[in-house]
């Protein structure tokens, strides 16, 4: 399938290995739901079979470059702030941290219980000091404005007789402006976790163990989102 997809040309041309490797992503990430949900016992034929993909524009931010950015959302989006941080001291995927509940918080082990991931399984995510402060400071802002809403990342919709939290469903366009004020260009939310990734492996930390943090199904994805200066 593979090289069957390399061959054909999109109407944006030929079709890149990046393109063939997010289709059999989807392929895995079925394969993984049958064996944790269903209990197949089948292999997944696609782990480690990746293509390789030539070097993007990935970067990773200093931290500097991170407090710079973190000052300019929070002048502007509070919840942005924490968003951010949030992402780069977990590595979470965008979605897991949109789609977080109070539910899924659990302070006593300093955990974070993902339901719902790429990879269709579950897993957890530790809590350092810091993205523990932002959740704890995300429940004042909860307590203050919106104490029914289920989400840890809302907006306030104001109805006739109430304030609502409604989920946040997209952050792409305010970090890119939060990037634009901080004078940083090329910032995306996966710069977030490449920065996340690059921290850890410049701390000597285990590709592995990188690779059980961001959620990855093979330690080559991980690798291409580490940036280590060592």
């Amino acid at each position: 399938y593979q090289q069957y997809r390399l061959k054909q040309v999109s109407p944006k041309g030929p079709v890149k290995p990046a393109t063939v490797n997010r289709e059999t992503a989807l392929l895995s990430g079925a394969i993984s739901y049958a064996r944790t949900e269903l209990d197949w016992g089948i292999p997944n034929p696609v782990i480690g079979r990746a293509l390789a993909e030539p070097e993007g524009r990935d970067r990773h931010l200093s931290f500097a470059q991170l407090t710079t950015l973190i000052r300019a959302a929070r002048s502007k989006y509070l919840y942005l702030a924490d968003f951010i941080e949030l992402a780069v001291q977990t590595g979470c995927r965008k979605q897991e941290l949109l789609g977080l509940e109070w539910r899924n918080v659990d302070f006593d082990n300093n955990l974070i219980l993902l339901e719902k991931t790429k990879n269709g399984t579950r897993r957890s995510v530790h809590l350092n000091s810091v993205s523990r402060a932002v959740l704890i400071r995300r429940m004042g802002v909860r307590a203050e404005v919106c104490p029914d809403t289920p989400w840890v990342f809302f907006h306030i919709r104001r109805t006739r007789n109430r304030e609502i939290g409604d989920q946040i469903t997209d952050v792409k366009r305010s970090i890119k402006t939060a990037a634009e004020r901080a004078g940083l260009d090329g910032v995306t939310f996966h710069t977030l976790r490449h920065t996340c990734a690059s921290w850890l492996a410049q701390q000597g930390v285990a590709s592995l163990t990188i690779r059980d943090v961001l959620g990855h199904a093979s330690v080559k994805m991980t690798d291409r989102y580490m940036h280590s200066e060592r």
